[in-house]
């Protein structure tokens, strides 16, 4: 119906807006995580290798510092290590609250 694809168009640019909102705060506030733009879902990929830590260590500062539950890219097989998969199908307050709770997990403010 025209009212679904309404909602679709809403939705899509909403996600959108959070894919660019990760995006601009890793830049900016997270140095050594850069985010990669997905090509064609809400899943935005971290890559956490500039932080200069093993794979453990990230999930770990991710787990139990940031206190988020991301997949980490070793579950996806050789060559995630270092990564994790955020979903950002969120509302934004609750994606600015994840980024600001890894932000200082990792800076430390």
């Amino acid at each position: 119906t025209d009212e679904g694809e309404a909602w679709r168009k809403e939705l899509i640019s909403y996600l959108e807006g959070n894919i660019d909102y990760v995006l601009a705060y890793c830049e900016h506030n997270l140095p050594g995580i850069r985010a990669i733009r997905p090509e064609a879902s809400f899943l935005v990929w971290l890559d956490c290798r500039g932080l200069g830590k093993r794979d453990d260590e990230v999930i770990n500062l991710f787990v139990n510092k940031a206190h988020l539950a991301l997949n980490p890219g070793s579950s996806f097989g050789t060559g995630g290590e270092c990564h994790m998969r955020m979903n950002v199908a969120v509302p934004r307050k609750i994606l600015k609250d994840a980024l600001d709770r890894l932000r200082l997990a990792v800076c430390g403010y």
